[in-house]
């Protein structure tokens, strides 16, 4: 998570610190944000999968199933600058 709040901070231009949100927080956010119930209850149910068997992949796997070499967190930023979306 570091390397990761580093780079976007860079290309923001300020410090960027990742904060665990509560669930019931981000549900009732999301909710006003307009998402349906079934998506609601599709991504807490992938959020707690995450929480009790953590988030594993790696490139390779991802670079297969793309047919092509995945785009770097880093890539991705300066992309998004170069097209003014970040």
């Amino acid at each position: 998570m570091i390397l990761i709040t580093g780079l976007l901070g860079k290309h923001l231009g300020h410090e960027v610190k990742a904060r665990r949100i509560d669930i019931k927080q981000w549900a009732a956010q999301a909710r006003a944000a307009g998402l349906s119930d079934y998506a609601l209850r599709t991504f807490i149910k992938m959020f707690e999968y995450y929480e009790k068997y953590d988030f594993r992949g790696n490139s390779q796997v991802l670079g297969w199933l793309l047919s092509r070499r995945p785009t770097s967190f880093a890539q991705f930023l300066m992309n998004a600058k170069s097209n003014d979306l970040v």
